[in-house]
């Protein structure tokens, strides 16, 4: 029986709940091996890593151990190798210089044959297209959330989530009164008083005045404070945050 090496891999806990686990995935490459004459002789996981990355250690052990027997790598579908055409190709490019083919069970790929190959570089392609529609319609969805002023994603700086009467936090955004203050007197403190992030860290934490995660300042916090707030006033330079970065860097050597 010819050799091979099963690969599964999961980036979220949403593939598991939808049946993706990395032991639905591992039965069902068991059964494609069994189902073509292979023996399995190893089985490699990535859990939690996103595909988008070529450093997992569970495809590189797989790719190793299946190119020095020169068999078959089994995965589910070509997502579980790589989020991207150019990425799938090349990983199969060098299997193939390496001695090794690759299968797929959710798609009919072969690699040991001229007809699998074509296929699998048209099913690159295409798994390639519908990542990318899928990226545009999220960017879409998100932009058309923030034009109606409502979350979309973390919750923006002077900002905050409004809570309905059913106790609930609903995605609508408003203006965080008691933040844009709290920022405008850092403000004051950075320009018009000139003292140093140092400074205002200890003077904000010996009035015992927190961070929004009720945490004491520190340097980095209010440099990182600052230039949020003076993005969220829509300034784009005002000459001191060059100032800040110098200071902080020197701070850090």
């Amino acid at each position: 029986m010819k050799p091979a090496v099963i690969y599964t891999r999961v980036s979220t806990r949403r593939q598991v709940e939808e049946g993706g686990s990395l032991e639905a995935q591992e039965a069902r490459c068991r059964a494609y091996c069994a189902s073509h004459g292979m023996d399995v002789i190893a089985v490699y996981s990535d859990e939690g890593v996103c595909g988008a990355r070529s450093d997992r250690k569970g495809l590189s052990a797989a790719a190793d151990h299946v190119t020095a027997c020169q068999g078959t790598l089994v995965f589910y579908a070509m997502s579980r190798i790589a989020r991207g055409t150019k990425m799938m190709i090349e990983f199969a490019d060098d299997m193939g210089k390496r001695g090794a083919n690759l299968a797929s069970v959710s798609e009919p790929l072969d690699t040991s044959s001229a007809t699998g190959i074509m296929f699998f570089q048209i099913m690159s392609v295409l798994n390639e297209f519908e990542r990318n529609q899928l990226r545009e319609r999220t960017r879409e969805a998100l932009q058309r959330k923030i034009e109606l002023g409502e979350c979309a994603g973390g919750v923006p700086m002077c900002k905050r989530r409004v809570m309905g009467r059913d106790g609930e936090w609903r995605d609508k955004l408003v203006d965080d009164k008691k933040e844009i203050e709290l920022c405008e007197m850092m403000r004051k403190m950075r320009d018009e008083d000139g003292m140093s992030l140092d400074a205002i860290a200890v003077k904000l934490n010996a009035e015992g005045i927190t961070n929004r995660f009720n945490k004491p300042f520190q340097r980095m916090t209010g440099w990182r404070r600052l230039k949020r707030y003076r993005a969220f006033l829509g300034a784009q330079d005002d000459g001191n945050i060059c100032d800040m970065i110098n200071e902080v860097a020197e701070g850090e050597g």
